[in-house]
C-alpha cells in the first residue's frame, strides 16, 4: 500500500496544483481586465502565458521544496514538463470537444485531471527525484 509519507505528498501536491490553478485564473482575470482595452485580440493568449508562467513558476517552488524536498531539482525538466502538459492538454481538448461533443469546460476538468495525476509521477521520479 502506501506509506504515510506518500499520501501526504499527494496531498501537498493537491493542494500546490489546486493554490496554483486558483491563482493562475486570478492572474489571467486581472491581466484580461487589463490588457483587452489596449490589445484586445492578443489579451487572451498573453494573458493565458503569462499566467501560466506565474503558475508554473510558483508550483516548481512549491513542489520542489516542501513536497519532494529536493534543491537540485532540474528547472529545463520541469520547464519541457510543462510545455509538453500544455499542449498535450490543448490537443487532448480540442480533440475530444470535437468527437464527443461536450462542453469545452467538461472535458478540460476531465483532461487536466489525468495530467495531474500524471505530472505528479513525472515529477516525483524524474523532476524532483534525489
Amino acid at each position: 500500500m502506501y506509506s504515510n509519507k506518500e499520501i501526504k505528498n499527494v496531498l501537498k501536491f493537491t493542494f500546490s496544483s489546486f493554490s496554483s490553478y486558483v491563482g493562475e485564473l486570478f492572474i489571467f482575470i486581472l491581466l484580461m481586465m487589463w490588457l483587452k482595452p489596449f490589445i484586445s485580440h492578443m489579451a487572451i493568449i498573453v494573458s493565458s502565458i503569462i499566467a501560466r508562467m506565474c503558475s508554473a513558476c510558483y508550483c516548481y517552488f512549491f513542489n520542489s521544496r516542501l513536497i519532494f524536498g529536493t534543491k537540485n531539482a532540474s528547472m529545463t525538466k520541469y520547464n519541457c514538463l510543462i510545455v509538453i502538459q500544455m499542449l498535450l492538454g490543448a490537443l487532448c481538448i480540442f480533440c475530444l470537444a470535437h468527437i464527443i461533443l461536450i462542453k469545452e469546460t467538461y472535458i478540460k476538468m476531465f483532461v487536466d485531471t489525468i495530467l495531474f495525476v500524471i505530472s505528479y509521477y513525472i515529477q516525483k521520479n524524474y523532476i524532483f527525484h534525489e
